[in-house]
């Protein structure tokens, strides 16, 4: 049953699920769970954001462009911008392709400190400044603890650590001296945070790779932000493009920019979703964002979370099987 705790915003529904369940197992078995994405995967109204795109593997794509270190650039475009920019992209992408599928689920956690440190360095835009982040590929069932960190020049290096499923939302030891030894090795200094989870997310994303030179892209749709009780989902007919290339302006810029399509600053999923479910109350450098995503935070302090979730409570899972999971399950 759902519990409404939020008027209903147009396309956006904030909501409470008691019935959800907390493991994937719990409801429905991977073999079930991947039949179902076979099922709908012709009946996904985004198949015209795949369908006309040759596809590449992930070895190739890996090959080409991993793009671990990059400069990023993020747009925000509605349904009607995006099928004029996948008519333009086809001629120079590929779309990454894994056992037929094309589009992709993500689950993802992210980690601060009981001050929200990691949120607040990028709202007074600190050129040094990290995040760190817990993400589950659902279709493959990997698990990675990720730690993004900002270097020179603005450029964005990732590093990534093989998890178990089951240590979706918390930080081992293991974990927790990958993040140290990514941040000391960029900063040079040590790593003293303790952090905590913060707000998940849901998406689809699908992958492109440009068909010469290194560069690609991601487009991730269907967003969920949660923290504790709390869910906003964002109109699924928005899109976030980000661009990933050595200097900041490849094919897809380009291609954007001919379109009149120019990049939102500041654009980050963790930092909207933050100020989005009311966590935290500074968050004018993210309200660009916020307009387009149509999430600016409600102003009723009581519609503010009370409490951060425990440092060691388990991440709410969500039914697969249920709602407008259908939307797109479309991979």
């Amino acid at each position: 049953m759902l519990n409404a705790i939020a008027m209903d915003r147009g396309s956006k529904l904030l909501y409470h699920d008691e019935n959800r369940t907390t493991s994937l197992s719990g409801t429905i078995t991977a073999e079930a769970y991947q039949s179902r994405i076979r099922q709908a995967r012709d009946e996904s109204p985004y198949a015209w954001l795949v369908d006309h795109f040759t596809p590449i593997s992930l070895t190739e794509l890996n090959a080409k462009a991993s793009m671990l270190v990059r400069l990023d650039n993020k747009y925000v475009l509605q349904a009607d911008a995006m099928r004029q920019a996948v008519a333009a992209f086809t001629q120079h992408f590929d779309v990454l392709e894994i056992d037929g599928l094309r589009r992709f689920n993500y689950e993802t956690c992210y980690f601060d400190d009981a001050d929200n440190g990691c949120y607040y360095d990028h709202h007074r835009g600190r050129k040094k400044r990290f995040k760190v982040r817990m993400r589950k590929y659902l279709e493959a069932q990997l698990c990675f603890v990720e730690v993004k960190l900002k270097g020179k020049r603005g450029i964005t290096i990732k590093k990534r650590l093989k998890q178990p499923m089951d240590h979706y939302g918390r930080l081992d030891s293991a974990a927790l001296d990958h993040v140290r030894e990514a941040y000391a090795g960029l900063y040079g200094r040590e790593f003293d945070q303790v952090l905590r989870p913060s707000v998940e997310m849901r998406y689809q994303r699908v992958t492109l790779v440009a068909k010469e030179g290194d560069e690609r892209m991601t487009i991730d749709f269907n967003l969920e932000f949660m923290y504790g009780e709390r869910r906003l989902r964002i109109d699924p007919n928005t899109f976030i493009i980000e661009t990933k290339s050595a200097r900041a302006n490849g094919i897809a810029d380009k291609i954007l920019r001919r379109l009149h399509q120019h990049p939102t600053r500041r654009c980050s999923k963790y930092c909207t979703a933050m100020a989005a479910l009311g966590v935290v109350e500074k968050y004018n450098k993210f309200l660009p964002a916020l307009r387009k995503l149509d999430a600016l935070p409600n102003q009723d302090a009581a519609f503010r979370p009370k409490e951060r979730p425990s440092a060691d409570a388990q991440p709410r899972w969500h039914d697969l099987m249920d709602s407008d999971a259908a939307i797109a399950m479309a991979h």
